[in-house]
């Protein structure tokens, strides 16, 4: 009896046909599938850039010559509430110190700011940073101390993924 059934199976089998594929379906299909994973990916992609905290300083201009007094204008916008502080600084990269200078108290739009630059450089950096309240703190802090000791010693850089701006400007010492 095993052997009927075996050569029943074995009968069935050479009978059956392979499965006719439609390779242009199967491509098609693979197309289709990639060409919307592009545009959800692209879609993804552009709403995260279109929704990132953003902020520029729009005057003066890079390389500009001011004198001893700077009057930075500027903006910022979809700035999330855990980095609302927004400040100006002049950095030296170079030693890894900045010096902050103001604080913006209104993020997501437009502003306005002077400060008074008396840093040795003939040219020198001003960032615009976004930061969180604990930067924000400290900050605060190194204002406090350096009121109180009378010191100018910098503050160690903010970081990088904080900056929203920077511009190289010179005194004009004129």
């Amino acid at each position: 009896m095993p052997e009927n059934i075996d050569n029943k199976v074995f009968s069935l089998l050479n009978q059956s046909k392979p499965i006719k594929t439609d390779r242009g379906l199967i491509l098609r299909t693979l197309f289709a599938i990639t060409a919307v994973l592009v545009v959800i990916g692209s879609a993804w992609v552009a709403f995260a850039y279109w929704k990132a905290p953003k902020g520029a300083i729009t005057s003066p201009a890079e390389g500009f010559e001011i004198s001893h007094v700077v009057e930075i204008k500027g903006y910022t916008k979809n700035i999330p509430l855990d980095r609302k502080y927004i400040w100006v600084t002049v950095d030296v990269p170079g030693i890894g110190l900045c010096w902050p200078k103001r604080p913006i108290y209104k993020s997501n739009g437009p502003f306005k700011t002077k400060f008074l630059e008396e840093g040795p450089n003939q040219t020198f950096t001003v960032s615009l940073y976004a930061v969180d309240f604990n930067h924000n703190t400290e900050i605060l802090k190194w204002f406090e101390e350096g009121r109180r000791t009378k010191s100018a010693a910098g503050f160690p850089m903010l970081p990088a993924d904080y900056k929203l701006d920077t511009l190289e400007l010179k005194l004009n010492e004129t």
